[in-house]
């Protein structure tokens, strides 16, 4: 789940499609769901997570990538 704090923060106000960067640099198509009131990553998050080696119930840092031409959000896990 992702914090609404950091959502508003960062401007993130509707759920849809988001670009996930790997540490190589490879993106990955996601989308951000509402589950049980919350702002969770769907379709296309499992994928990620196995290819940038992240286990159930890791703790890691995605970082906001704020790009001015593009109109779907962007995280990238930090490493």
């Amino acid at each position: 789940h992702l914090p609404s704090q950091f959502m508003a923060a960062n401007g993130i106000n509707k759920l849809g499609k988001i670009t996930l960067l790997g540490e190589n640099g490879m993106e990955w198509s996601a989308y951000l769901l509402s589950k049980d009131g919350m702002v969770a990553l769907g379709n296309g998050w499992d994928e990620f997570c196995e290819a940038n080696g992240v286990t159930l119930g890791e703790s890691f840092t995605l970082e906001w990538i704020n790009l001015q031409d593009e109109t779907t959000p962007v995280l990238k896990i930090c490493s």
